[in-house]
């Protein structure tokens, strides 16, 4: 590889030779917290700039990948992107070999019979958070975190559903087209019940950090809660 990039514009190791790169380093895991570290001195010194990092699937089995990505959360950092290469590669073998992956499966965060909310990206979090807030009151939720939405994983869906009284969808996305759109039409013809999907408007959002807009438009753990409650009534 490093002789082959010797003779192209493409890297075969890690370096910083190209614009536009300020950092590098191996497999060790390093990438996301030294991000965290510039992205965090960003907010602190009242920088518009945005950091971006990019990782192997492998190096994902660092234990300081983890923590830097709770402390990313812990701060707020929303001025940091991280990127993973799913090349499944890693310094033992292959990444299946040692921790298999499958892309359509949902994993199952709680159980519940009262709800089954089911959320994708930055919606999940607060979605669990809300199944907490539930849980103080009476109400038990399965939460669904449905990482993958093609290939969906049907039969999660309907496992989920037929279970509960009630779906709640949560996405940072339109209303339609979406994950909402897909659970309707797998609850609709598998296992008949009222569908909730909370999301974006359809039309022109508010300005402001993710944090702001989700809040906004309730699409965090108390509005998520909210309307739980609201569509078993």
């Amino acid at each position: 590889m490093r002789m082959i990039s010797e003779k192209t514009q493409y890297i075969g190791y890690p370096n910083n030779n190209l614009p536009g790169i300020e950092m590098n380093s191996g497999s060790l895991g390093h990438g996301l917290p030294v991000c965290v570290g510039m992205a965090l001195a960003g907010k602190m010194n009242k920088k518009n700039y945005r950091v971006y990092t990019v990782m192997g699937d492998g190096e994902l089995a660092e234990d300081s990948v983890w923590e830097a990505a709770m402390a990313g959360h812990q701060y707020k950092l929303d001025n940091l992107c991280a990127i993973v290469d799913r090349n499944r590669l890693q310094i033992s073998g292959n990444t299946e070999d040692n921790c298999p992956f499958e892309m359509d499966k949902a994993t199952v965060l709680t159980e519940g019979t009262d709800a089954a909310i089911i959320a994708c990206g930055e919606m999940v979090r607060p979605a669990l958070e809300a199944a907490k807030l539930l849980e103080k009151d009476g109400i038990h939720a399965t939460v669904l975190d449905m990482y993958c939405v093609k290939p969906l994983d049907k039969e999660a869906i309907v496992k989920a559903a037929s279970n509960a009284k009630v779906v709640v969808t949560a996405e940072e996305h339109a209303p339609f087209g979406g994950l909402g759109s897909m659970v309707s039409q797998v609850v609709g013809a598998e296992c008949p019940r009222k569908v909730l999907n909370i999301a974006f408007p359809d039309a022109p959002v508010v300005s402001g950090t993710s944090q702001e807009v989700f809040d906004y438009y309730g699409m965090n753990a108390e509005g998520i809660a909210k309307a739980v409650k609201d569509v078993l009534k």
